[in-house]
């Protein structure tokens, strides 16, 4: 009797272990490699609208490039940018857009088509704030 029971415990104890061994192992898994360049098409047959633009260096540092493109802030990574340009804050640039419509590639693509001394369009000018309404009731 003793040993049924003996056994019954080790069981109980051994295959929580076993399981948390598994997870652990499962979630320590060398997964290490970097994620492809956003202009390279991954996930399958897909469509895309693309828009042309200028975009303006609003900033930079080491490892981006924010590009403000019709009143958006687009951060790019310098990776996926060429590298004989000068991004330096202000400089412009002609780009092409591309944005997933169909399929589970990558979802937005950016390319840097070249400098350009074009304008980038005007702001749209915002409509005033909402403000809240005067109380209608006295204290």
């Amino acid at each position: 009797m003793r040993d049924r029971g003996h056994n019954t415990q080790m069981r109980l104890l051994l295959v929580p272990l076993f399981a948390c061994f598994a997870i652990a192992t499962i979630g320590c898994r060398n997964d290490s490699q970097s994620p492809p360049p956003a202009t390279e098409l991954i996930g399958g047959p897909c469509q895309y609208s693309e828009k042309t633009a200028i975009a303006v260096v609003s900033d930079a540092d080491q490892e981006q490039v924010r590009f403000l493109i019709n009143e958006s802030v687009v951060p790019y990574s310098r990776e996926d940018l060429p590298s004989d340009y000068d991004y330096s804050p202000g400089k412009r640039f002609r780009v092409t857009e591309k944005r997933i419509t169909e399929g589970t590639c990558t979802p937005y693509i950016l390319t840097v088509d070249g400098p350009t001394d074009a304008l980038a369009p005007e702001p749209r000018k915002r409509a005033k704030g909402w403000k809240f309404p005067e109380p209608t009731w006295k204290y």
